[in-house]
């Protein structure tokens, strides 16, 4: 018979604090495009985003794509076609690692219009050794 037993964890990583921030972007220019750019993630640690809400003041339907970085698709994380209000609650949170940053791009977005994010995630920290 097999009893259970306590995993060790990632990497020697241990749940350390939680982070939450919301970020607006520049208005839209005539491209219709907005952008944020949340925290690089500090040395020692990987942050768990389980749950981030994008929306914006757009007249026009907009799409957002979650990128890790720079906006390139072999960067892509996530994405919502429903840019203007949607929420993503992730069962499987999104991992940042140490020295990256999550960035999140609208597209489609009327003259002036602003985007608004905002993630919750978890921080992870490197166990002393």
């Amino acid at each position: 018979m097999l009893l259970p037993r306590a995993a060790p964890g990632a990497a020697g990583l241990y749940l350390a604090d939680y982070g939450q921030r919301a970020l607006s972007s520049q208005p839209a220019g005539a491209t219709g495009s907005m952008v944020v750019q949340f925290p690089t993630v500090p040395d020692g640690e990987v942050w768990l985003v389980d749950r981030f809400v994008v929306s914006s003041t757009s007249t026009s339907a907009t799409r957002a794509r979650l990128y890790v970085d720079t906006a390139d698709p072999s960067r892509l994380l996530d994405g919502s076609d429903a840019g203007n209000l949607d929420v993503a609650d992730n069962s499987s949170p999104i991992q940042l690692l140490a020295g990256t940053a999550l960035v999140i791009v609208w597209s489609g977005a009327s003259l002036g219009a602003v985007g608004t994010a905002r993630a919750q995630w978890s921080v992870m920290r490197r166990q002393a050794t």
